[in-house]
Formats: structure tokens, C-alpha cells, sequence
């Protein structure tokens, strides 16, 4: 059986959907593997896969437009993987196995053939899990929306339905079900031109409808919204997502570098 051999860890981060593609969406392709993760890594910085799993192996990434066939504004952000062999899935035998290293850590597929074989298995399920996680958004939206109204990711509704004279507010809508939105509501592909055309610099107000969702996405796992407020970034008074990891750490993110498939 043959080793792959690693590449220098500041390039996991390099594996591309192309090398993960061959003619079709099936994870046919391999990424790129490294023994050991940049000490900047944002998921066990400077960690190899004995110092976490306990069993020697290697990392790999895989991107968040993987599968190619996903539309952009349903891409996830990239994520970190791990392959080893372990003795515990069958007795007696070496099984490769591919684990992911956020919330859920479970097997994501395993093989007594190789780690090449593993690593397509895994990457074959991702790309059903992903293209279903956008099919089901898309059904959703669809099922919930006026035939007149697009479907647009993001829609902004002036005043949140407030009493004429009252300072301005903004509910942003991302990927909700809301409906009869008034036609006026601005559309918007992406939500940091959003925030830049209705709340960057004003102190406006705002927040989020209630079916839009409830969590950011983010290297080192899934944070909850806990609150819409304003803060400086990049210079500008910008609106900022308060959020809360299950471990009682917090995070906070700016709307205008907050990508869609974060959410």
C-alpha cells in the first residue's frame, strides 16, 4: 500500500472542487494531505492527527463550493478532515477512516481497502449531503413565496412594519418563508451588499426575520445569534452578529465580510 506523501502544512488549504471532481460531482478526485496543520489553522492549529484522534494520519481539506453543482449562495465554508487507520471499528483489522473535526465527529466513511478508497467514500457523501442541504432550501423557499416574488437570499423590509414618524428599522430577510413581503423590499444576492446599501454607518435598527436563520457557521464549529447590534470594522460603524458557541465562548461577525454560505 502506498503513502501518500505530505505536503508542506501551510498548503492544506489549497485542495480545489476541481481536484475533487472528475467529470461529475462524485468525489472522484483526492485532495491534498498533510501530517501536521499550520500553526494558524483555525481547527487544531499546529495539531498532527496522533495529537487528536490518537491514531497517526493525515489532514485534508475540502472547500465550500464542493460540490461544483451547489449554486454559489448555497456553498458551505471549507472544512477540516481527518484519515487514519484505527483498530476499533473491526476486529483484527486496520480500517481507514475518514472524521470530521467540528460539532460532529463522526465516522464520515470507513474502508478496509485503502485511504484513497475512504477518502471517496467520504467525499462522495459529502457531495449527497450538501446538494441535498440545498435542495431542501431552495423547495422551501419556493413552497413559501409568491409566484410575483423572486427568489432572491436576501430581501431588506424598511420599517419592519413600525408606525409611520418612527426612527428608521430594517428586518433582514435570509432564506426565509416569510410571506407578502411588500414589493418595495430590496433584493439582494448577497447580504454584505445589504448591510452596505441599509445599515453601514447609520445605527438603524435591525435584525433578522424569525424563520431566517439561528447560526453562523464557522471553522471551529457552529455559533448561535444572540443578538444584532453595531461595532467598527475595517474602519466603518458596521452591524455586527453577536454569537455564542455551545461552550459559552463568543464570536462576533460583521455582516459586510459574512459570506451566505455561512449561514
Amino acid at each position: 500500500m502506498s503513502t501518500p506523501r505530505p505536503l508542506a502544512s501551510t498548503r492544506v488549504n489549497a485542495t480545489t472542487t476541481e481536484q475533487l471532481t472528475i467529470k461529475t460531482d462524485n468525489g472522484g478526485g483526492e485532495p491534498l494531505y498533510v501530517r501536521t496543520l499550520p500553526d494558524r489553522h483555525n481547527v487544531h492549529p499546529g495539531k498532527t492527527v496522533l495529537d487528536v484522534f490518537r491514531h497517526d494520519g493525515y489532514w485534508f481539506t475540502v472547500p465550500g463550493d464542493f460540490p461544483a453543482c451547489v449554486p454559489e449562495e448555497y456553498h458551505l465554508t471549507r472544512a477540516t478532515y481527518a484519515v487514519f487507520q484505527s483498530p476499533e471499528i473491526v476486529a483484527g483489522a486496520l480500517v481507514w477512516v475518514v472524521r470530521g473535526t467540528g460539532a460532529d465527529t463522526r465516522n464520515l466513511a470507513t474502508s478496509t481497502e485503502s485511504r484513497r478508497t475512504a477518502v471517496r467514500q467520504a467525499l462522495s457523501r459529502l457531495a449527497s449531503i450538501r446538494t441535498e442541504r440545498a435542495r431542501q432550501i431552495m423547495e422551501s423557499r419556493a413552497a413559501s413565496v409568491n409566484e410575483d416574488q423572486p427568489l432572491i437570499p436576501v430581501r431588506v423590509e424598511a420599517n419592519g412594519g413600525r408606525a409611520e414618524g418612527e426612527l428608521p428599522s430594517y428586518v433582514l430577510h435570509v432564506r426565509c418563508l416569510c410571506k407578502r413581503l411588500p414589493a418595495q423590499a430590496a433584493a439582494y444576492h448577497q447580504i454584505g451588499d445589504a448591510a452596505a446599501d441599509y445599515l453601514t454607518g447609520t445605527g438603524d435598527a435591525w435584525r433578522f426575520c424569525e424563520s431566517s436563520p439561528k447560526q453562523i457557521t464557522t471553522d471551529t464549529g457552529t455559533a448561535e445569534i444572540a443578538a444584532y447590534s453595531y461595532g467598527m470594522h475595517s474602519g466603518e460603524l458596521q452591524p455586527i452578529l453577536s454569537c455564542r458557541f455551545p461552550d459559552g465562548r463568543s464570536t462576533f461577525e460583521a455582516l459586510s465580510s459574512l459570506a451566505m454560505d455561512r449561514l
